[in-house]
């Protein structure tokens, strides 16, 4: 709750702090606390760590189209600060399927949203 109202006041850097002083195996097990980890991850531009805990959002819950959506443009952003070409290849392809399969679950717009690097 204390990390959710750090998030909501704009302090993401608070929230992750707060996370982190609990018992992470508990809070990544628990979808509301992969859902604050994710978000204060992509607030702080922490991209890496936003597809991460994205990722695993999917594997808890298939059918959550904002896991989806929220793995599309954190891979995005994260395929923009990549040089190498191979791995910027697969983050775009990965987001560009995350999109797909949110679309798919209702987010009308999520392809729109992954091709001009929307952020939350």
């Amino acid at each position: 709750e204390i990390a959710r109202v750090h998030l909501h006041v704009g302090n993401p850097t608070q929230a992750l702090t707060h996370l982190g002083s609990l018992d992470v195996a508990k809070v990544r097990e628990n979808l509301f606390g992969l859902v604050l980890l994710r978000e204060a991850c992509f607030r702080l531009k922490h991209w890496e760590r936003a597809c991460e805990y994205a990722r695993e959002l999917i594997v808890l819950q298939k059918d959550n189209a904002e896991a989806y959506l929220g793995l599309a443009l954190a891979c995005r952003q994260l395929a923009d600060e990549i040089k190498n070409r191979e791995k910027r290849s697969g983050l775009l392809k990965e987001g560009r399927e995350a999109a797909k399969q949110a679309r798919a679950l209702g987010i009308e717009d999520a392809l729109g949203q992954f091709e001009e690097g929307r952020t939350w």
